[in-house]
């Protein structure tokens, strides 16, 4: 697997936007999560894809933006849009491009893992719709490939 992730297309933030987007959701963000987002809000990931256990592989599209404004993939708006259908403790982060989601969930404690939420797999029983994907956003970062060497080797 990939561990030399480029973000492509994301802009600079400061920490004021991270902790106030933290105070209104009431958690803290993975450390190393803060480091890639507070200089790549919004970014693109190459190369893209990862495996769900479970599931199959997939991409990421983006860094949801962390911008208090920001409508469309917006944490926050992406979040509101969609958290009657998460078990709570459960936020969007990232987003594949065909309306799933990349969560971290703090339902284990103050250090969230990283979930898949698709939601095609919507049903009464949230827990369903939620694959494993690793233990901690760096493990998850770890995890990118290139698909085309990974289907080549």
């Amino acid at each position: 697997m990939n561990q030399s992730i480029i973000w492509e297309d994301g802009e600079q933030i400061d920490y004021g936007e991270i902790r106030s987007l933290e105070a209104a959701l009431d958690i803290t963000f993975p450390d190393d999560y803060v480091q890639v987002i507070k200089n790549n809000n919004g970014a693109i990931p190459t190369p893209p894809n990862f495996n769900i256990e479970n599931h199959g592989y997939n991409i990421m599209f983006m860094l949801l933006s962390v911008r208090e404004n920001d409508t469309e993939y917006g944490l926050m708006s992406v979040y509101k849009r969609i958290n009657r259908f998460l078990p709570n403790k459960v936020y969007p982060f990232a987003c594949d491009g065909f309306g799933n989601y990349i969560c971290f969930d703090y339902r284990r404690g103050r250090e969230p893992i990283v979930v898949f939420w698709d939601h095609e797999e919507v049903l009464d029983d949230q827990e369903y719709q939620l694959f494993f994907i690793a233990s901690s956003f760096g493990e998850f970062t770890r995890k990118f490939y290139n698909r085309k060497e990974y289907i080549d080797s």
